[in-house]
């Protein structure tokens, strides 16, 4: 599996159980960088493919957030 939906899926993971609710801000393509060992390419990747699946909503400026389902 790539390692953008390595960290995706455990990212939706989170969503799903509870631990990200609606609303909170989900760690910028730096933070996923530093926690994940993952480059800003692959980070900005990760938040692409959340955006896809319809978790999050990115606000440029402002960062990404979970959505409601």
């Amino acid at each position: 599996m790539p390692p953008y939906l390595r960290v995706a899926a455990e990212l939706r993971d989170k969503i799903a159980n509870g631990e990200l609710q609606p609303g909170d801000q989900v760690p910028s393509i730096v933070k996923l960088g530093e926690q994940y060992g993952i480059s800003r390419g692959t980070a900005r990747r990760v938040l692409v493919q959340l955006r896809d699946w319809g978790l999050v909503e990115i606000t440029p400026g402002w960062g990404s957030f979970v959505k409601a389902p």
